[in-house]
């Protein structure tokens, strides 16, 4: 056997280490972006749950909770503001939803999914007041995302980004 097919030999078996490289490091990469999804949506959830917890964890809360989304002129100005803080929390994370979602870190099936229990929130007086009061804390692609929808009247659930 001569040098040129040892030479040629190495650099096949060269290419082909680099190709096997590439391609664990490609499962790697999927494996790493499944869990860093995985564990954003964890979190999200976490937060949410928190808040669930807050509100069905007390009887008068949640019974609060109800009137002010039936009759939030019948709540006293504390009961408003702890009504609207719920409201405020919320949406706050609706929107960090929305924004993981556009970044591709939740997949749209479960995007869509959760809008469908947050455009249950916006129906009646209730939510109309605390949108106009509290907008504008909201980042301008979200309140754009919340006022299209609710331009839509009843358009819900939500059309998207």
């Amino acid at each position: 056997m001569n040098w040129d097919a040892v030479g040629a030999i190495a650099e096949l078996l060269g290419a082909l280490g680099v190709i096997v490289s590439l391609g664990y490091l490609a499962q790697q990469v999927r494996h790493n972006t499944r869990s860093v999804r995985a564990a954003a949506y964890q979190s999200w959830f976490a937060s949410y749950d928190s808040l669930s917890d807050l509100l069905l964890g007390d009887a008068e809360l949640d019974a609060l909770a109800h009137r002010g989304a039936e009759d939030p002129l019948g709540l006293t100005p504390d009961e408003r503001q702890w009504f609207f803080g719920v409201l405020r929390r919320g949406f706050r994370q609706f929107e960090s939803l929305y924004y993981q979602q556009r970044e591709g870190m939740i997949d749209r099936e479960l995007f869509d999914a959760w809008r469908h229990i947050y455009a249950r929130s916006t129906e009646g007086a209730a939510f109309r007041q605390f949108w106009e009061a509290e907008r504008a804390i909201f980042s301008a692609p979200f309140r754009g995302f919340v006022d299209r929808e609710l331009a839509g009247e009843r358009g819900l659930p939500f059309q998207g980004p």
